[in-house]
């Protein structure tokens, strides 16, 4: 087996099989802000999804850490690329993953050609794995430079919907909740034909992942949030709520629950001694 494939291994009392019809939800890689992994924080913490496994891959960094959702009990090691899914009988049913680190990095003086590859390289991998595992659909949050948006996408919601195929998922709830989507770029002239993309700049490996999608039988759709790079949590909140209202979610019902490790982040807590011991 490659190591390069992407594997699944179900937590203790979980099967392979739970993953047959699902709704996945995934952050894009290496996206501006980590803005999707922020959203994805969120929808865990939120709504109460449940870790049935983890996925392998040599193409992202590996690391561990701890449980990032709960503050109690004993402590439990996490990886970066973990499987989530609602509990039996919640109001809304799907599955998420987090990732938590990048695909690889690679030498500076090589990084634009291997880089790319490497992104070819992973997208190609997960959907591989996605086929096998027969997930339904697929629904990517990401966020892209606000910066480098057209003219006419400054004075409007700053959310965007991508669809991979002409078999456009929530197409008729995104109508109905007024999502707008992503309007097609103007030429990039200075680019050959095999490298355009209607993925915004700042989106990652969205545009690795589209590529892909268009060659599967998964339909996808990607929610991209337009943003600059910094304290990315409103951002977050944001995104993560227009998912789960994609999905059919009501604002009464939820209540947004701020993950444990969030209590840290953009340094809202101060270093002590003791880290320097």
């Amino acid at each position: 087996m490659s190591q390069s494939e992407i594997n699944f291994h179900p937590a203790p009392g979980c099967k392979a099989e739970q993953l047959e019809g699902a709704t996945l939800v995934l952050p894009s890689p290496n996206g501006l802000g980590n803005v999707g992994q922020l959203a994805v924080d969120l929808l865990i913490s939120s709504l109460g999804l449940e870790r049935i496994g983890f996925l392998s891959s040599s193409l992202i960094l590996p690391v561990v850490g701890n449980d990032s959702y709960v503050s109690q009990g004993a402590p439990e090691l996490h990886t970066n690329f973990e499987v989530y899914q609602s509990p039996s009988g919640a109001d809304l049913s799907f599955t998420v993953i987090q990732l938590r680190t990048p695909v690889i990095p690679v030498l500076l003086f090589l990084q634009n050609s291997l880089s790319q590859k490497r992104g070819v390289q992973f997208a190609q991998k997960l959907f591989e794995w996605i086929g096998r595992s027969k997930v339904k659909e697929v629904i990517v949050v990401t966020a892209a430079d606000a910066g480098r948006r057209e003219d006419r996408q400054i004075m409007s919601d700053r959310l965007r919907l991508l669809w991979s195929s002409t078999n456009r998922i929530y197409s008729d709830a995104a109508a109905v909740l007024g999502y707008a989507t992503l309007e097609e770029p103007a030429p990039k002239t200075w680019l050959p034909e095999s490298q355009q993309s209607p993925v915004p700049p700042g989106a990652g490996g969205t545009r690795f992942l589209y590529a892909e999608m268009q060659k599967s039988d998964t339909p996808m759709v990607a929610a991209i949030w337009f943003t600059t790079e910094g304290d990315n949590m409103n951002d977050a909140v944001q995104l993560a709520g227009r998912v789960a209202f994609l999905l059919g979610g009501r604002k009464e019902t939820i209540q947004w629950k701020m993950p444990q490790s969030w209590q840290g982040i953009y340094g809202n807590l101060l270093f002590t001694r003791d880290l320097f011991q």
